[in-house]
């Protein structure tokens, strides 16, 4: 299973001008963090404030966080980056000869 770092931005265009209809899409938002969080994939997510853009740490295999990601899209776009914990460093430091 691996961990990565998601940085998430919302599209622009598809944000209502109303804010009502904005506020109803954020809480539409939240409520699919919220069973992600629930699934187990989400360990930590995050919004950079008043920027429609923020974080997600996941933990899964490739095709599930594809297929997580693949739930928000139109509204959101996804840069994936695999992450390794301190002690997976070790090991490779280890596996070098260090």
């Amino acid at each position: 299973m691996g961990k990565y770092l998601l940085l998430w931005r919302l599209d622009p265009a598809r944000m209502p001008v109303d804010p009502k209809e904005r506020a109803a899409g954020w809480s539409a938002l939240m409520a699919m963090v919220e069973k992600d969080f629930e699934k187990g994939i989400f360990k930590d997510w995050g919004s950079i404030t008043s920027e429609g853009r923020g974080y997600a740490i996941v933990e899964g295999k490739d095709t599930e966080v594809a297929l997580m990601t693949e739930q928000y899209v139109p509204y959101c776009s996804f840069e994936t980056h695999p992450i390794m914990t301190a002690s997976q460093i070790e090991d490779m430091l280890k596996a070098m000869g260090g």
